[in-house]
């Protein structure tokens, strides 16, 4: 997951949304998107 192997996660946001872009049912990118706006403290809460 790169958003845990990344400090920015600014680039992991970036790069997870570009994925979904492309995949939008992959488990694993929302996997990554998420868990990328935890860490930033910008997950929208449903």
């Amino acid at each position: 997951m790169l958003a845990d192997q990344t400090t920015p996660y600014e680039e992991a946001l970036e790069l997870a949304e570009r994925a979904i872009a492309l995949s939008p049912d992959d488990p694993a990118i929302i996997d990554t998107l998420g868990w990328a706006q935890y860490k930033m403290g910008t997950m929208k809460k449903h």
